[in-house]
């Protein structure tokens, strides 16, 4: 199987791909997202997806694209099931996304100054998922320009506001859930 050879549990794959379409091959977001696995047109070229609305090109294309961001993750120090967690959020809103979160993190933590663009670096260890899960809110545009300034040295977040926390840490938590619920009963 596709999850196999990039090194992923199936039933993780499984939970996504429900998650994302209920495994409808020709599912299409409000905001053009297609197929089981609803890749963004702006993905289909460099995942080599010639049709999203094929099942098998869809989860291949998925896979390869969870493969990509759980590396990344896993290359910044993230163990798993943080880096799993974290690949799932990157999926859905991009990794920017959960990297802005993480500098929120370090900034609170204390562990950066404030507008210190820095990411994190080989040996340390990163905000874990919960951390980051928390954070999320923060990088909405109903912040305020002042915090943002104080935070990011201009007024909005490195990858820009993002209004769908509230979609994305939900999305993770119920793909974690199923699972779990999947591990269960498929041994």
């Amino acid at each position: 199987s596709y999850s196999k050879q990039y090194g992923f549990d199936w039933r993780l794959t499984a939970a996504q791909g429900w998650q994302e379409s209920r495994f409808k091959d020709d599912a299409v977001s409000p905001v053009g997202a297609a197929g089981v696995m609803q890749i963004m047109p702006f993905n289909w070229k460099w995942l080599k997806l010639n049709d999203p609305y094929d099942a098998k090109q869809s989860i291949k294309a998925g896979i390869y694209y969870d493969f990509v961001l759980h590396n990344q993750f896993k290359a910044r120090g993230d163990a798993d099931p943080d880096a799993l967690k974290k690949m799932l959020a990157g999926y859905n809103a991009g990794p920017g996304r959960v990297y802005d979160a993480e500098h929120v993190v370090l900034v609170g933590a204390g562990l950066v100054p404030a507008q210190d663009w820095a990411t994190i670096k080989v040996g340390e260890t990163p905000p874990g998922w919960d951390q980051v899960a928390e954070a999320m809110p923060s990088l909405s545009g109903k912040m305020g320009e002042d915090f943002h300034v104080e935070m990011w040295g201009q007024p909005k977040p490195r990858y820009g506001y993002f209004e769908g926390s509230a979609e994305t840490v939900p999305y993770v938590t119920l793909i974690w859930q199923r699972y779990n619920y999947y591990k269960s009963i498929y041994l």
